[in-house]
């Protein structure tokens, strides 16, 4: 258990460094989300940008702070699928809009990289969650 702690402060300060520049910068956010080509209206593209702002802070509150995992494992899955997701239709594309939120769910440049760093991140999301619903 006390491994399965260490993995969710770990998780939760990965998710907090991406959330506090995406605070920071949330119109480079929003510019780097629009390069995505993925919604044509902006007006949904303004709120989604800042639900996903507010949606990683709260998943790194939770993350660190003991609390409902089954509404935090819904949470988590649903916000990395996008962002893998998102990526994946994208990858190899290289774009003029970059926020530099830790290079994780907006990069200049999709790779493989970037892919295979947010699958990690949900996998580590459904295990560390997996593990405290099932106890």
């Amino acid at each position: 258990m006390i491994l399965i702690n260490i993995c969710k402060i770990l998780l939760g300060i990965v998710f907090l460094k991406s959330s506090f520049i995406k605070t920071k910068k949330p119109y480079q956010f929003y510019k780097a989300l629009g390069d995505y080509n993925f919604l044509k209206n902006n007006k949904l593209l303004i709120g989604l940008s800042t639900c996903l702002i507010v949606l990683e802070q709260l998943l790194c509150i939770f993350l660190i702070l003991p609390s409902k995992p089954i509404i935090f494992l819904s949470l988590g899955l649903l916000v990395q699928l996008f962002y893998v997701t998102l990526l994946f239709f994208n990858i190899g594309r290289n774009f003029k809009n970059n926020c530099e939120c830790f290079s994780l769910n907006a990069p200049a440049v999709v790779t493989g990289k970037n892919i295979s760093i947010n699958i990690f991140l949900l996998i580590s999301i459904f295990i560390i969650y997996g593990f405290l619903i099932r106890y």
